[in-house]
């Protein structure tokens, strides 16, 4: 009977202890599991501190007035920094002059102005340090504006906006009640780096400002960053592809061309095949027909089949993506009347259509300068169809240009003004392709470019001296081409003008 009572007690202890253990092990998982949690974690929008951050640093970048700017940003600081009034003074000549405000009537910016060590603001500017006051009226180096009405906010705190060991301006904020504490100050003068950032980058602006005079092509006028399109001259530079890749690349094309000598395969049987092989390739068919192809030449190693189709897969890439440039040329110049245009985009096509074309530009591999040996050479070729009408010339600017297209894969961002030497058929066929906003060259376009550049309604300007000493890509550019002008950071008044105009 001892052994029937104790029994059950044993077993009642032992689930306990198993189901203890099992607690214990569940929450320490729960622990770890939850530190795992932990370690990353998506901050989404509603914070409303890390989106106006986010928002300042994105209105630093932004074009336009710069009171405007300004000012934004102020109202972006107030709200963050729990300010009833933010205000941005800008040095100015040895002045300090309000250019953004968010708390004060409009008509204080560009009109309040202090000398630097003249007020509070101007004590922040001159010792270059934080300074605080639980009511500012009272302090001695305090200095009254009229009209301001800032003596409804007593509370400040002023921090320097610093760049290149001077100050570009100060950053003030002020409010009703509550002094601001350490942690505020510290906030307050973290708020002022993206200030700072928008200040140094319009000054840096202005000294590369300039007026290009060019001979206007196409009429219009727009607003729009440059984007470098390396045309013609880009074609003797090896520093276009990456290093690293460039070098591998010409170490399998010497290696592949000394085992095609060491093997001699210089026959007409070879050269049928490789013909046999670009034609398959262009027609879309990569399967088995390579392969038979490779197995008729015998002695062709792994390596090089795999360079080999790397390579005709890199300019398969290529040569889909002009397609597509095509398609879409095509869609926009539907309406175009104009004989030059059509004759421009004819040339295009049959020049993606060419097999010959093909298969000797794989041979040659694709290094700019290869590929530019290739372009010159095969514009000579008599036996080129689609070309009446053009001469050498223009036929080699138009190849060299796809070549160029060809080696480029990166697409450029629509609305860019395209900068360049000099510009082809191909080139403008690719930018109306690809949205670009204007052309821009500092030789020659030719006719047949501008004429495509005409039907789509792209402005276009030539012969610019200088464009390329004053732009670099990125420029904010605005461009008229009824007059020939391209301004390089264009002062707001000019922005506003030609917005005005569009």
């Amino acid at each position: 009977m001892v052994t029937i009572a104790l029994l059950p007690l044993t077993v009642v202890a032992a689930r306990r202890a198993t189901e203890t253990t099992a607690k214990h092990d569940a929450c320490h998982a729960e622990a770890v599991s939850g530190e795992r949690r932990s370690v990353i974690q998506i901050h989404h929008r509603g914070d409303r501190g890390v989106d106006g951050i986010l928002r300042l640093i994105e209105l630093a970048g932004h074009d336009g007035a710069i009171e405007a700017m300004l000012t934004a940003m102020c109202v972006e600081i107030a709200a963050i920094a729990g300010a009833d009034v933010a205000s941005v003074y800008v040095a100015e000549d040895m002045r300090l002059v309000m250019r953004g405000n968010c708390g004060f009537p409009p008509a204080a910016i560009g009109r309040t102005t202090l000398g630097i060590g003249e007020g509070i603001t101007g004590l922040v500017a001159e010792c270059m340090r934080p300074i605080s006051a639980a009511h500012a009226a009272a302090e001695t180096a305090y200095k009254h504006v009229p009209g301001l009405g800032e003596e409804k906010y007593p509370v400040f705190v002023g921090v320097p906006l610093i760049g290149g060991g001077a100050a570009l301006g100060v950053l003030v904020l002020q409010r009703r009640e509550r002094p601001f504490d350490a942690d505020e100050v510290t906030l307050a003068t973290a708020l002022g780096a993206p200030v700072t950032l928008a200040i140094e980058r319009r000054r840096a602006t202005a000294l590369r400002s300039a007026r290009l005079a060019g001979s206007p092509q196409v009429p219009g006028a727009v607003l729009g960053r440059a984007a470098l399109v390396p045309t013609t001259t880009a074609l003797d530079r090896d520093d276009l592809a990456d290093p690293d890749d460039r070098s591998d690349r010409s170490d399998r094309s010497r290696a592949a061309r000394g085992n095609e000598r060491l093997r001699g395969e210089t026959d007409d049987r070879s050269d049928r095949n490789r013909a046999a092989r670009g034609n398959e390739r262009l027609r879309g068919d990569r399967d088995d027909g390579d392969d038979g192809d490779d197995g008729d030449d015998g002695g062709d190693t792994d390596g090089e089949r795999s360079d080999a189709g790397t390579g005709s897969t890199r300019l398969d890439r290529a040569f889909n993506r002009l397609r597509e440039d095509q398609g879409r040329a095509m869609r926009r110049l539907a309406d175009a009347d104009d004989p030059a245009t059509g004759a421009a985009l004819d040339r295009f096509a049959l020049a993606l259509c060419d097999a010959r074309l093909r298969e000797r530009l794989a041979a040659a591999g694709d290094t700019p300068r290869a590929l530019r040996a290739v372009a010159r050479d095969y514009a000579k070729t008599p036996y080129r169809v689609g070309t009446a009408g053009a001469s050498s010339h223009e036929q080699t600017a138009e190849l060299e240009e796809l070549c160029v297209l060809l080696c480029e894969p990166a697409a450029l961002r629509p609305g860019a003004v395209w900068i360049a030497d000099r510009i082809a058929p191909t080139i403008a066929i690719a930018a109306v392709a690809r949205g670009a906003s204007a052309l821009v060259a500092s030789d020659a376009i030719a006719p047949a470019a501008i004429a495509v550049a005409r039907a789509a309604g792209l402005p276009a300007v030539a012969d610019v001296a200088g464009l390329f000493g004053w732009v670099r890509p990125g420029d904010l550019l605005a461009v008229d081409g009824t007059t020939g002008e391209v301004l390089v950071h264009p002062a707001p008044a000019e922005i506003e003008r030609l917005r005005r105009a569009r």
